[in-house]
């Protein structure tokens, strides 16, 4: 039971530093700085286990063990937040540009898609500055952080579309 609840403390803790992190836009709302939040979040949780006698597990198995229950919830919870994000208009924006030609896309290809035009301005800046898009000569393609994202996105689209009926 210790081990149980030590795991979904560190997953409840998780959730309370990175929601706030995300609202105030402390740091960039990353997969990657979501799981540096959740490691970060296990570490001192250890670490406050560790110092204060009276929290400790009855033994090291207990801890690991709640590592684990926290580790789990945490990638049940990514894996629901990544499937959020598919519909974003980052990831909208970022299909367009892998699904472009050679050449890319312009800007007013992008503002197309989406009726907020400072919503796609922001996001563009947003994925230029990630280094997920590349800009030259007033036309956008991926970069190599780009096309990984991609092979995430659409994984992830591929495993929460359902089958076609009958197929």
């Amino acid at each position: 039971m210790h081990a149980l609840l030590f795991g979904l403390a560190v997953f409840a803790f998780t959730l309370a530093v990175h929601v706030p992190l995300w609202r105030l836009r402390v740091v960039a709302p990353t997969v990657r700085n979501l799981v540096l939040i959740h490691l970060a979040v296990a570490a001192g949780a250890v670490a406050v286990v560790l110092a204060v006698p009276a929290l400790a597990a009855p033994g090291a198995a207990d801890l690991v063990r709640g590592l684990l229950v926290g580790w789990f919830s945490f990638l049940a919870y990514l894996s629901q937040y990544m499937a959020v994000e598919l519909d974003s208009a980052s990831a909208v924006m970022l299909l367009h540009v892998a699904a472009a030609p050679p050449e890319g896309v312009t800007e007013a290809d992008l503002l197309g898609l989406l009726d907020d035009e400072d919503v796609v301005l922001s996001r563009l800046r947003e994925l230029v500055g990630s280094g997920m898009v590349g800009e030259r000569d007033g036309s956008y393609r991926l970069r190599w952080k780009g096309r990984l994202m991609i092979g995430a996105v659409r994984f992830v689209r591929r495993w929460y579309t359902p089958d076609p009926v009958g197929g």
